[in-house]
């Protein structure tokens, strides 16, 4: 497969930067409609476990979702959300995650994955023994996402171009670096393919820039009706060897056409984006494209809302990619009500936008070297959080331990807060959450 001739910018927006169209934005529809979801059956989870080579049965966890392990102890585990898009985990331990923020503590540690035959199932890594919190290292600098900025990608069915930067990523539970170099993209792309067909992202668009210590990120966006969705992408972990060390994604089960909104122009678009970023952003150039981003909905539901896309490059030169909804978010609603129960939505305070993560920064001073960081979390475990600076921003990463893997526990989330300790003064940079998104201060 040939690269594509397109790279990937990170799927995230920052907080400080007003966008300007560099160039004429491409056509788009004058009505487009938003897409609703399905709830993810107990049998769509099976396929998603079997696919991962996860040698167990389903087993019903309530709010919490649909969890799934192995038969032997100590490893692997995939946890499944019921609600529409359907967010899923899949890694050697319970890792909170702010992919969604309305999903309760996965449960116990999982269980190792024996992995099968290498023609017929993914090969999985062994977790290791070692120091998960070990410093994680990269090749370079770079970005991985959407299809409108610099980097290596191409499509799952096919082999990406050869790069030697990516971003530095923090890896849940990653063992120490051991000087191991990751997987070329190709390799990446080969070990990820059964679980891309698997989860029909086959065709789709990815980008394998991003490495992180030994291991190689193969990221792929979705699509629905033709369109790429922003904020749902899969990220498979690829280890050297051609092991799969972790992957979380969104199943995006049953989209619907549902209400129809007004698509405005590009220029309009990019006008609501400033206004709503407000304060004296700094202007950076960006180009646009039509697609769909995901908005949660105060009923714990997603709907896919016609946006426009737009990738920019921050002044240390990394892309990012953010959205502009045609259906404003403070107006979206929920459709019917679903027909089986959904996962839980954690209480916020009254004036919590729709599409937080639910994880802050208290206010803090820029000489200040720890922050405080406050997030939704489950009963059942410890957490620390750790911090990756660079001269723009701190990207805030969040890892849990089990506190009595032996025991039953309830699924039950709770705001938890926990200390980010800096190398260097906070200063003005901005601040990030570990998938990209801008961390709010309050």
């Amino acid at each position: 497969m040939a690269p594509s001739d397109e790279g990937g910018g990170s799927s995230a927006s920052f907080a400080g930067v007003a966008l300007r169209l560099a160039q004429t934005p491409p056509d788009a529809p004058e009505f487009a409609p938003a897409y609703t979801l399905t709830d993810v059956s107990r049998e769509r989870a099976q396929e998603l476990a079997d696919a991962l080579g996860i040698d167990g049965e389903v087993r019903d966890g309530g709010d919490a979702g649909w969890a799934v392990t192995g038969a032997d102890p100590g490893g692997m585990s995939l946890t499944v959300g019921k609600r529409g898009p359907g967010h899923w985990s899949f890694s050697p331990s319970a890792v909170a995650l702010p992919a969604d923020p309305r999903g309760a503590e996965p449960g116990t540690p999982a269980e190792p994955v024996p992995p099968r035959e290498p023609s017929d199932a993914l090969e999985i890594a062994p977790v290791a023994p070692d120091d998960p919190d070990a410093p994680v290292t990269s090749d370079g600098a770079g970005s991985a996402g959407d299809t409108d900025s610099a980097g290596d990608s191409g499509s799952a069915g096919d082999s990406g171009s050869a790069g030697d930067s990516g971003p530095v990523v923090e890896a849940p539970g990653m063992p120490p670096a051991d000087g191991t170099p990751p997987p070329t993209p190709d390799e990446a792309l080969e070990a990820a393919g059964p679980l891309l067909d698997a989860l029909g992202l086959g065709d789709a668009t990815v980008v394998t820039d991003a490495t992180s210590g030994s291991q190689r990120i193969v990221r792929a966006v979705p699509e629905v009706a033709g369109l790429p969705v922003h904020g749902l992408d899969t990220e498979i972990w690829i280890g050297a060897g051609g092991s799969v060390f972790s992957a979380y994604g969104a199943l995006v089960p049953g989209p619907a056409e549902g209400e129809e909104y007004a698509v405005p122009p590009a220029d309009d678009a990019v006008a609501e984006y400033n206004r709503l970023i407000g304060g004296d952003a700094q202007p950076a150039d960006a180009t646009a494209r039509f697609g769909l981003s995901a908005l949660p909905l105060d009923d714990g539901g997603t709907v896919l809302a016609p946006s426009w896309l737009f990738t920019y490059a921050l002044p240390s030169g990394e892309r990012l990619t953010t959205s502009q909804p045609a259906v404003p978010r403070d107006e979206a609603e929920a459709p019917a009500e679903p027909d089986g129960p959904g996962e839980p939505v954690a209480p916020g305070a009254p004036d919590e936008e729709p599409g937080d993560t639910g994880w802050s920064i208290a206010p803090y001073e820029p000489s200040d070297r720890t922050l405080t960081l406050t997030f939704w979390g489950g009963v059942c475990s410890d957490y620390a959080a750790t911090a990756r600076e660079s001269d723009s921003s701190i990207t805030v990463s969040l890892e849990s331990t089990t506190t009595a893997p032996e025991l039953a526990c309830i699924a039950v989330a709770e705001e938890q807060t926990t200390e980010v300790a800096l190398d260097e003064p906070a200063g003005e940079k901005e601040l990030l959450d570990s998938r990209g998104e801008p961390l709010p201060v309050r």
